[in-house]
């Protein structure tokens, strides 16, 4: 290719962009000269332009994604294929949360024997890992009742001895167990 071509296409590439230009034309459609019933291509070829015999500019093609036009057709195609993935994805998720992935349940399975191998290990103990107490309603909860109980009847058994004391007419020694009594007594009910 020698410069004389270079220079000639690339002269004919700005023509035709300059036609394309005063047409309007996107860089997809396509630009022709008419001249009469003729189509001629752009070139820096063409016969000169007269007043008698003008060239008449035309788009005479256009790509459709350049137009902004979508047939009627074409729309409902695409809407029903995106219905159809929005469907496919929505039943896939719902599945998906539906059951727990093999990987996750695998890793609750190991956590869960991990967890029994520490709660069931007395050396561990020092760390606070073991086992909680069984429920209090066990023997102890019993026990506790039955302190209650015994409590319940010790100052049943001091009310009776307080009240003795108060009808005998006591002197010296008594009154003065008599002051603690009634100060231990203030005290327990702080």
């Amino acid at each position: 290719m020698n410069g004389d071509q270079l220079n000639e296409k690339a002269s004919t590439f700005y023509l035709a962009e300059l036609f394309r230009s005063a047409a309007e034309a996107g860089p997809l459609d396509i630009v022709k000269l008419r001249k009469g019933d003729k189509l001629l291509n752009i070139s820096t070829h063409l016969p000169a332009n007269t007043p008698d015999t003008p060239y008449v500019l035309q788009i005479v093609g256009a790509h459709p994604a350049s137009s902004g036009v979508i047939e009627a057709e074409v729309l409902w195609a695409l809407e029903r294929r995106v219905a159809a993935l929005e469907r496919q994805l929505r039943e896939h998720q719902e599945a998906l949360y539906a059951t727990p992935s093999l990987a996750l349940r695998e890793l609750k399975r190991q956590v869960d024997s991990f967890k029994n191998k520490l709660e069931n290990n007395d050396q561990l103990s020092w760390l606070s890992l073991y086992k909680l107490p069984e429920p209090i309603y066990t023997d102890s909860c019993r026990r506790l009742q039955h302190r209650r109980k015994s409590d319940s009847m010790k100052r049943k058994v001091r009310e009776k001895f307080l009240n003795i004391w108060k009808t005998v007419r006591a002197e010296g020694e008594t009154r003065e167990c008599r002051r603690i009594e009634r100060c231990e007594r203030k005290s327990a009910a702080k």
